[in-house]
C-alpha cells in the first residue's frame, strides 16, 4: 500500500482534509496527515517556530518510516516539505 504524508498549510483545523483523506483512502493510499506545531497541535511551550524547527520536527517523524516518503504540503505545509526535501533528499 502506497502512503502519502500531509502536511497543512496555515489553519487551525484539518477538517477540511476529511473527505480528500478518503478519496485517497478508497483508492488504497494510506494517509498520515500531519498536525502542525502551533498550528494544529499545540506547543508545550509558547515560542514562535522558525522553518529550521519545522524541519527537525518532521525529520523525528519521518526518521520513523522506512525507505522514502512521498510529501503532500499545502501552502505552509509546501514550504515545510520543500524545505525538508532539499536538506534530506535521501527521504
Amino acid at each position: 500500500m502506497k502512503k502519502v504524508i500531509i502536511l497543512h498549510g496555515w489553519t487551525y483545523s484539518i477538517d477540511r482534509y476529511k473527505e480528500f483523506n478518503n478519496i485517497l483512502s478508497k483508492k488504497g493510499i494510506q494517509v498520515l496527515m500531519l498536525k502542525v506545531p502551533g498550528l494544529t497541535e499545540e506547543l508545550n511551550e509558547k515560542k514562535v517556530l522558525n522553518i529550521s524547527n519545522y524541519i527537525y520536527w518532521l525529520k523525528q517523524i519521518l526518521d520513523k518510516e522506512k525507505g522514502k516518503v512521498i510529501l503532500l504540503g499545502h501552502s505552509n505545509g509546501g514550504r515545510i516539505s520543500l524545505n525538508f526535501v532539499s536538506k534530506y533528499p535521501e527521504k
